[in-house]
């Protein structure tokens, strides 16, 4: 098990230009409704709050499934990309992107969806969603500083237009909920 572990790390640090710890998850759970998991890396080993945590399931791609959202010496709790407080910056993979917000939505029975999408925007099912790495800018409640643009994180399912804006339900590429081993993004090379 120890050995595909590694092979799997080694892949996703030759595939992608990030520089990465490997952590793995000790808790998890739904403390006051939050859908967050506690890794066994903090700040002795390097961790900041904000740093992007992602998994790999499958053939799925080296995915966002949180955010370093409350640090401690030796264990960090990540907030799942599924929580209702979870919004990251994100765009299609398209020629021309669909930018919006990868909001959570687990407490309201879904999983992900893309929001406060330009309606004049191309978004349909199939659809590829990666971080925009624009999160610092949006202000929003979760410490996203260190998210980096073009992080995987889903495929649209299905689009709601209006005459003003329009959504997609977004399937992550990996679920939160089953994750063991993570990596935390702890740069770029």
């Amino acid at each position: 098990a120890e050995n595909d572990r590694l092979k799997v790390e080694l892949g996703v640090r030759q595939t992608y230009e990030w520089m990465t710890t490997d952590a793995t998850v000790v808790q998890a759970n739904a403390e006051n409704g939050r859908r967050m998991i506690r890794i066994d890396r903090g700040r002795l080993d390097g961790v900041q709050l904000g740093m992007p945590v992602v998994a790999k399931e499958g053939g799925s791609p080296a995915s966002l499934v949180g955010i370093v959202d409350a640090l401690y010496a030796q264990t960090s709790d990540v907030l799942l990309i599924t929580d209702y407080g979870s919004s990251v910056s994100a765009h299609t993979t398209q020629p021309v992107r669909a930018r919006g917000l990868v909001i959570g939505q687990w407490q309201v029975g879904s999983r992900i969806k893309l929001v406060d999408v330009d309606p004049m925007a191309p978004l349909a099912p199939g659809d590829y969603i990666v971080t925009s790495g624009l999160s610092k800018g949006l202000a929003t409640d979760t410490p996203m500083a260190k998210v980096p643009a073009n992080i995987p994180i889903g495929t649209v399912m299905g689009v709601d237009r209006t005459n003003h804006t329009q959504s997609a339900e977004v399937q992550p590429f990996v679920d939160p909920d089953r994750v063991r081993n993570v990596w935390v993004i702890t740069g770029q090379k």
